[in-house]
């Protein structure tokens, strides 16, 4: 979680969460939907038999054929449908300070976290990202767009060409950012696809891991395949129940927040008793300052200290000070 933390509190960790963390809404598993949908278009139980031994794309597929390629992604969308409900997850995502985000999932859960904490997120590709602080790269579409959506083979087997943008962005948060995965299981093969290129760009050059992958569960076939390019976290035990080691994942995320935000307590009278002797010597140091900062009126935008101005109100903000 240090580690992690530091490189987010320098602007250098991004996040790739999947299914996993909308399962905590009530949101359905790719197996849950596939369900779902057999049940939708009309197929008996024992077609659904015969569906859940294909692999998961080819159920999509034969899905899709029932209802007619128009059809597949309102279907999708209804599914999804579970009204204003929030994971605690999506919550504790949210208030990372963290700019980029890429997800997998259809729903829109995380974005209406953001919203309402006040930090917004640009949908890509359905919105601009110019003026937005903070971005979310929908790679499989949405239910704002359910006729972008991907989940049969024909989608997957199509996406390089479609999409090629799209993997062009997640390749470049690969080699320039370190990736924290949450909730995504590492068998989607556009993502395969993505990170060979990334392993044939960088091919012949030190590099550290492309990221970590936070688990609920360890999985030591999987961490050997991957573990020239990730680090793995396992937070429970394989005898652990999924709701014990879900309520770690949780504590895990809620520990990585406080660990990279911004102190705020520094200059907050409330917080006196618990500070360190460091703390005490730095908020003496800050306190003149803040002190003459409050005697100022505040400069005219077109005066030219007064972005400086704004920066020493933002930090002293920051640290928990209310000059003005």
């Amino acid at each position: 979680a240090k580690h992690l933390a530091t490189r987010a509190s320098q602007g250098r960790l991004s996040v790739f969460f999947g299914a996993g963390v909308s399962a905590s809404a009530g949101l359905p598993t790719w197996p849950e939907l596939l369900a779902q949908l057999a049940i939708r278009a009309g197929f008996d139980e024992a077609d659904r038999e015969g569906l859940r031994r294909l692999g998961p794309l080819d159920q999509a597929e034969l899905i899709a054929r029932r209802f007619g390629a128009a059809a597949l992604g309102p279907h999708v969308r209804d599914c999804l449908d579970i009204g204003d409900a929030l994971g605690l997850g999506h919550a504790l995502l949210a208030g990372l300070p963290v700019s980029e985000f890429i997800t997998t999932n259809y729903d829109d859960c995380f974005e209406r976290a953001c919203a309402a904490i006040g930090r917004p997120v640009a949908r890509l590709p359905y919105a601009p990202a110019t003026q937005a602080q903070r971005w979310l790269l929908k790679m499989h579409g949405c239910v704002s767009a359910p006729d972008d959506i991907v989940l049969t083979r024909q989608h997957y087997v199509r996406y390089a060409e479609r999409n090629a943008a799209l993997a062009g962005i997640v390749q470049a948060m690969l080699i320039t950012r370190h990736m924290l995965f949450v909730g995504f299981s590492l068998d989607d093969d556009n993502f395969h696809r993505i990170v060979d290129a990334v392993r044939r760009a960088l091919a012949g050059s030190e590099r550290e891991r492309l990221g970590t992958v936070v688990s609920l569960f360890p999985n030591p076939l999987i961490e050997q395949l991957w573990g020239d390019d990730l680090r793995w976290l396992s937070l429970a035990s394989p005898e652990a129940t999924i709701h014990r080691a879900a309520r770690r994942f949780e504590i895990f995320l809620d520990y990585l927040s406080f660990l990279a935000a911004t102190p705020s307590h520094l200059l907050n009278p409330r917080f006196d008793a618990v500070l360190s002797p460091g703390e005490v010597e730095l908020r003496a140091i800050l306190e003149p300052v803040r002190e003459w900062m409050k005697r100022q009126p505040r400069p005219a935008a077109d005066d030219p200290v007064a972005t400086s101005f704004a920066r020493v109100y933002a930090l002293l903000a920051d640290l928990g000070s209310h000059t003005h």
